[in-house]
């Protein structure tokens, strides 16, 4: 049963007007997303990870890993400043530095602006921390795209992986092809196939939707850390987070996916007021504590997935 606050959220989205273009769509995240402050206590600031610019969030207590983290907004839209709540409350609940990487956006930027952008992040972390850290790769959304893409690209290239990857909600698939977006279209406030197509579209300029750079569920998902994949059982992404999982395992990747009830798209943004959202981030903290403590090259037996369709 969801909680009060939850509720009250789920009426709010519901009943905000749709927005007519992307100027009025990005003016209405910044809206929905201005009251979600950082966490008291966290350090804020800003830092050049590889050319691309990003934010640091970094608790008070002891830094025992660090998280590479790439927001959601459909490639359009959203920032390190729109996640800055959940990002600093995952910093503090995981023990984590977390960065936050401001990719460019389409369609000012358009694919494989982002891609680049991740990887660029993504290589300037392993060089400047040199594994002192357990790190980890994780983003919402077309961030979980992202964050999912640069683990492949350096798996591909032989560089250091992540300890874990963490995939919020996740939109690794372009072409649109899951069924749950007809299956949960009256279910979800926020995510529509139309308007997605439109922005997919524009971040795509004409390239293959199939593409694995723009689409990383057609890539091959083998070799990859644990996964852990969070999503609301009733998005219009959940075939995404489904098919992920199920592509990965059978890759011999790890798999947790975690189908949650009641809650909405990336509902983790609202950790701080929202008991379900903080339950989430918590969850996660527990997931790459239990990832760390794990040796697969020692014991590939200890590589325990828990998939549910």
């Amino acid at each position: 049963m969801a909680s009060d606050e939850l509720e009250g959220l789920l009426e709010r989205l519901a009943g905000l007007p749709e927005p007519r273009d992307l100027t009025e769509e990005r003016r209405a995240w910044d809206a929905i997303c201005a009251p979600l402050a950082s966490l008291e206590g966290v350090r804020v600031s800003s830092v050049d990870a590889g050319g691309v610019p990003a934010q640091v969030f970094e608790p008070a207590g002891p830094v025992r890993r660090e998280v590479l983290y790439f927001h959601g907004g459909a490639f359009a839209l959203g920032s390190s400043w729109h996640n800055r709540g959940m990002l600093s409350r995952l910093a503090s609940t995981a023990g984590a530095r977390v960065v936050g990487v401001d990719y460019r956006l389409a369609p000012e930027a358009r694919f494989p602006a982002a891609v680049e952008d991740a990887d660029a992040a993504y290589r300037w972390l392993v060089e400047r921390d040199g594994g002192a850290l357990p790190f980890v790769v994780a983003g919402d959304s077309c961030g979980a795209n992202l964050a999912l893409g640069a683990a492949l690209a350096a798996r591909d290239r032989g560089d250091v992986q992540p300890d874990a990857l963490v995939c919020l909600s996740p939109w690794v698939d372009l072409t649109l092809g899951g069924r749950s977006f007809a299956e949960n279209a009256d279910a979800d406030p926020f995510i529509a196939r139309e308007s997605l197509a439109e922005l997919a579209a524009g971040y795509l300029d004409g390239a293959d939707p199939a593409d694995p750079r723009a689409s990383p569920l057609f890539a091959d998902l083998g070799g990859l850390p644990p996964v852990l994949i969070q999503v609301g059982a009733e998005e219009a992404l959940l075939s995404d987070a489904i098919e992920l999982g199920r592509r990965a395992a059978a890759g011999g990747t790890a798999v947790t996916l975690e189908l949650v009830p009641d809650v909405v798209h990336v509902w983790q943004l609202w950790a701080g007021s929202v008991p379900e959202s903080a339950a989430a981030l918590r969850r996660i903290a527990t997931f790459l504590e239990e990832c760390e403590r794990i040796d697969l090259d020692a014991d590939p037996s200890t590589d325990a997935r828990d998939l549910r369709p």
